[in-house]
């Protein structure tokens, strides 16, 4: 059973709120939003890097089935990778952590999950589950509460 805050959600909603936590961040955190929505009939297709504060990047790759219900669209998170890294150089990056399902973990109950990086750039997988894999607001609160208390300047 999907966690509430996965289910089906309006999509003119699910847009609202989506663009109003890119627009808390902005221009302070967020640099740039590169990350396109392609809506087709049966998927919205979210893809791009959040260009973020000190080299900081957020590559987001997400499906969203789609469904007409009383003449609305809803949608619902079906697929997803958040990965956050640090640019050190134009084709090096030093990888932070990644939210993902598209990839099975032995011993674990579903593919939701996270990686979790050391400064070696060695991962250590851990299991969230049905109930703590986060929204993207979620990820962009936490790398931004992770450069406030690692990076600011």
């Amino acid at each position: 059973m999907r966690s509430q805050r996965h289910q089906w959600h309006n999509w003119q909603q699910y847009q609202a709120v989506h663009d109003n936590k890119i627009g808390t961040y902005l221009g302070h955190f967020i640099l740039e939003d590169q990350v396109e929505r392609v809506q087709t009939p049966g998927s919205v297709i979210w893809a791009g890097i959040l260009y973020c504060a000190d080299s900081l990047e957020i590559k987001v790759d997400k499906r969203q089935e789609v469904r007409i219900r009383a003449g609305r669209v809803e949608v619902r998170t079906t697929d997803y990778t958040y990965h956050v890294y640090r640019r050190v150089s134009r084709n090096q990056v030093r990888n932070l952590l990644r939210y993902d399902n598209t990839h099975p973990h032995p011993n674990h109950p579903d593919g939701h999950h996270k990686h979790e990086y050391d400064a070696r750039g060695r991962d250590r997988v851990r299991h969230v589950g049905e109930d703590g894999w986060p929204t993207l607001g979620d990820v962009i609160d936490e790398v931004h509460g992770w450069w406030f208390a690692n990076v600011r300047r």
